[in-house]
């Protein structure tokens, strides 16, 4: 049979009376301490407020609830405190236990390490001392900070230093309890802020700060300690230190009152200037007792020499050596900016050329060369000259340089006899040198003539011929004493009919007797005609020349040979000799007299040289037979002689 509700119900009653007598059975019997609790701290190990909260878990098999807490407080192990609490956080919960204990006010001091550890008492009144939890460490520390220095450069840094920079941060004095966490900063030189933004490498506080890419100028660094308790120090303990920062390089110059483009003949004297920005480090020269290199100076060196440094802004140095020299300059100002090396190239030759001539060769007399040297600069140029032995000023040939020579032609066209030669040479450096020695010795003179001399004889027809007809030029070159020079080349020049000068038209061959024959052209103008030889090395030239004269060039016709009296014909005709004076020329139209020819008319000639006349007979009896000709006369600029045309007749039958 089923078991009714009021069975059931006091089975359960039963039940439960008989678990907690079990229970309250078990308890009165746990006799153990309980276990060594593992604690560790909630908060910092260091901080400014006495009260640090530490943390542990009950163990599982403790049976009986934990009543009390006991704490020892030591400091630095020597001075110790004990404690019980009977009430904290998670009590009689199987979380976390959590316990606020605070740091006793002494003795002997209340700032610095404590060492902290509990043990458990349970509800049934056990505990054991010596099963304690493991020791943390507590700090405490609510004292200020006080004075960091600073170390760091008190030159001025340069654009190398600046981009990377190390400063180093020390604490003064003992340090706080907790020591030096690190340092706030601002480098801007406002006031630094209360949170870490170096890390001391030691407790002590000492850390090393690396700054990265400085601002030209001022740059003020300030650094706040902050305490391990994370105390800043006050703002009166705020240390500062200002970096100088020069980024800009100075700028240098090298003058001189010489032209340095050119040769100098004397010592160059050169300056260097440098200069640099307002406000940054400057020029100034480190002191006596410091390296050169300690504050602004120029360093230089002439043509490879040792590096030369001078203490400032300025050097002033002289060059005197012969031959040309690069001087190498570079300035640093005070915070060993560099201004890039410069160079200037200095040229000096004090000593003049050197110059002699040399035998001129048995195949060309004339020539004339002077070897010349100058082992600086150079020459330059130079001139042969040559006057009349012991009197005269002496007169320059024409003379070029070549290769290290200067080179002339001796001029014969002057009269004969004994001549001084001598040279003068310059070189790049205006130095200049007159000489008249010859190489191996000796003055160098010349006795006149060197080449044979030469006589060149013309002839041709003496009156003037037509301007139709080519004149004959004879001529015979020999020498001065007679002998014929055969197979020479003579050149003719002649004048352009428009006008001009003499130019070259053509050549005759000498032969064996030294003669030659020329025929002149025709259809030009009177003029002179120029026969030339121009010699040999050894030989000299010869000149001559011969008059032309020309008769004008002239045509006459008639449109009418026959006519009655009382009629007229046209008379016409051109002038062939051109070119025409530019105010014209007028031709004389003459007729045959008893008593010779009579002028009837004066027809001007155009630009073409035509020209023309009308004319009406108007006295004429009986059958007549006239005879007319046109006539141009020399004179003015017409550069002929006079010439006619020839005559034609014209019948007229009168009443």
């Amino acid at each position: 049979m089923r078991p009714s509700k009021r069975d059931l119900a006091t089975a359960a009653t039963m039940a439960l009376v008989l678990t907690f007598s079990l229970i309250s059975s078990a308890q009165a019997e746990d006799t153990t301490p309980p276990a060594a609790p593992s604690v560790w701290l909630e908060s910092n190990r260091w901080q400014s407020s006495p009260e640090f909260e530490i943390s542990w878990f009950d163990h599982a098999e403790q049976e009986t609830p934990i009543e009390v807490v006991h704490y020892e407080f030591c400091f630095y192990l020597i001075f110790c405190h004990f404690h019980q609490a009977t009430d904290w956080e998670g009590k009689g919960t199987a979380s976390t236990q959590r316990l606020t204990v605070t740091v006793p006010s002494g003795p002997p001091s209340t700032f610095g390490e404590y060492k902290v550890r509990i043990w458990l008492e349970d509800s049934a009144g056990n505990v054991d001392p010596s099963v304690t939890s493991n020791v943390v460490t507590l700090g405490y520390d609510a004292a200020d900070p006080q004075h960091t220095t600073v170390y760091a450069s008190n030159d001025w840094l340069n654009a190398d230093e600046a981009h990377f920079q190390m400063v180093t941060l020390e604490y003064n004095g003992a340090p706080p309890a907790s020591g030096i966490a690190g340092w706030a900063i601002t480098r801007d030189g406002t006031l630094p802020g209360t949170s870490l933004d170096v890390l001391s490498l030691y407790d002590y506080g000492w850390t090393r700060l690396f700054l990265e890419d400085l601002a030209e100028g001022l740059n003020e660094l300030k650094a706040r300690p902050i305490s391990g308790a994370g105390i800043p120090a006050p703002d009166l303990a705020v240390a500062a230190k200002t970096l100088r920062v020069d980024r800009t390089s100075p700028s240098v110059s090298a003058t001189s009152a010489a032209n340095l483009a050119s040769w100098q003949s004397d010592v160059v004297a050169l300056r260097l200037k440098a200069v640099d920005q307002l406000g940054l480090s400057g020029m100034d020269p480190a002191p006596s007792d410091e390296p050169v290199t300690n504050g602004g100076h120029i360093a230089y060196a002439t043509s490879g020499g040792p590096p030369q440094l001078v203490r400032g802004d300025d050097v002033d140095l002289t060059v005197d050596v012969d031959g040309s020299h690069t001087v190498r300059y570079e300035a640093y100002d005070a915070a060993g900016n560099g201004s890039g090396e410069k160079t200037v190239q200095v040229r000096v030759d004090g000593t003049p050329p050197t110059a002699a001539f040399e035998q001129p060769p048995a195949d060309d007399p004339r020539h004339l060369e002077a070897v010349v040297e100058d082992a600086a600069s150079g020459v330059s140029n130079g001139q042969i000259e040559m006057r009349r032995a012991g009197a005269g000023t002496y007169r320059g040939l024409d003379t070029r340089l070549e290769a290290g020579r200067l080179v002339a032609q001796l001029d014969d066209d002057v009269p004969d006899g004994r001549y001084e030669i001598r040279v003068r040479v310059r070189d790049r450096a205006g130095n200049e040198t007159v000489s008249s020695d010859r190489v191996g010795g000796g003055r160098m003179t010349m006795t006149l003539p060197v080449r044979t001399p030469t006589r060149l004889r013309l002839k041709t027809a003496a009156g003037p011929v037509g301007h139709r007809v080519r004149p004959l030029v004879r001529g015979r070159l020999t020498t001065s004493g007679g002998q014929p020079l055969a197979k020479a080349t003579v050149t003719v020049l002649d004048r352009d009919p428009a006008g001009g000068d003499l130019r070259p038209i053509g050549s005759v061959k000498t032969n064996a007797r030294g003669g030659f024959r020329h025929r002149v052209l025709a259809r030009r103008p009177s003029r002179t005609i120029r026969y030339s030889y121009a010699g040999t090395r050894t030989i000299r030239p010869s000149f001559g020349a011969v008059a032309v004269r020309v008769r004008a060039g002239l045509t006459l016709s008639v449109n009418r040979t026959w006519l009655l009296n009382g009629q007229s014909v046209v008379f016409s005709g051109r002038l062939r000799g051109l070119p025409l004076p530019r105010d014209g020329k007028l031709i004389a139209l003459q007729a045959k007299r008893r008593g010779g020819w009579t002028t009837f008319g004066v027809p001007p000639v155009n630009r073409r040289g035509a020209f023309k006349l009308r004319y009406r007979f108007t006295a004429t009896t009986g059958l007549r037979r006239y005879r007319f000709r046109a006539l141009a006369t020399k004179g003015g600029n017409y550069p002929y002689e006079t010439g006619a045309s020839r005559s034609l007749v014209v019948t007229v039958r009168g009443l």
